[in-house]
């Protein structure tokens, strides 16, 4: 009696289900020097956008302090013009009230001395008392058309009239004195437009200072993106061959 062989099934392996992590590991394994790298431009990248962030704050901040100088020129140039615009206006209001008063006083001068040639000697005797501050009625004799100065009255017409180079001498002082401020005042204007032009050359070369931080900015931003792009292009064959693509 025959027995019919029965055929041999074949057996399925069965492959685990990987966990999450798992799948990320092998992702990970299978593609570790594509991933290395990436890591490594990542590192290279965040290096380049730190040194550019560095270096435009850095031009921003010089350009802030160049501006503030510029500014601080042009106020310390407007102040200086200030002051010296009012101390000028209040010397020449002074020398020129000065100047009108010493005229006036020359003009009442000479007019009196016009009168004392030609008065009458009673009357010049009287003016002669009031300058030199005595009573006339009681030193004074006048006679015969003529006046006599008794003895306190002769000595202090005398003592009035020592005053006289005194006040000559303080006369040619007070005119030197007002030369010299004439010519102070102009060496002082020519020293304020001089310090003015310094400052407007100071506030010139701060703006183009300015500009070029500006300047040097922008190059140095195209400078590092062309470096950035060339290297991409340098490491672009390295990539095809780590990764495949």
């Amino acid at each position: 009696m025959s027995t019919a062989s029965t055929p041999a099934t074949a057996v399925k392996a069965v492959t685990p289900a990987l966990t999450p992590l798992e799948t990320y590991i092998n992702f990970f394994k299978q593609h570790e020097s594509f991933l290395k790298f990436v890591i490594f431009l990542a590192i290279v990248w965040f290096g380049y956008v730190k040194f550019v962030d560095y270096q435009d704050k850095h031009a921003t901040a010089q350009e802030k302090i160049a501006s503030v100088a510029a500014v601080q020129a042009a106020q310390q140039a407007a102040q200086a013009q200030t002051n010296s615009d009012r101390l000028l206006a209040q010397y020449q209001a002074d020398n020129a009230l000065l100047i009108k008063t010493i005229a006036a006083r020359a003009v009442a001068t000479q007019q009196q001395q016009q009168t004392d040639r030609t008065a009458p000697l009673p009357d010049v005797a009287v003016r002669i008392s009031t300058l030199a501050g005595f009573d006339a009625a009681a030193k004074l004799t006048v006679a015969d058309g003529g006046v006599t100065f008794n003895e306190a009255a002769t000595r202090e017409t005398a003592v009035a009239l020592e005053q006289v180079p005194q006040l000559q001498a303080d006369k040619a002082a007070l005119t030197k004195m007002v030369a010299e401020g004439n010519a102070s005042n102009t060496a002082c204007q020519a020293t304020v437009v001089a310090k003015n032009a310094e400052i407007d050359k100071n506030d010139k070369a701060n703006k183009a200072e300015v500009q070029q931080l500006k300047d040097d900015a922008r190059k140095s931003k195209i400078k590092w993106f062309l470096r950035g792009y060339v290297a991409g292009l340098l490491t672009r064959p390295f990539v095809k061959m780590v990764t495949g693509i």
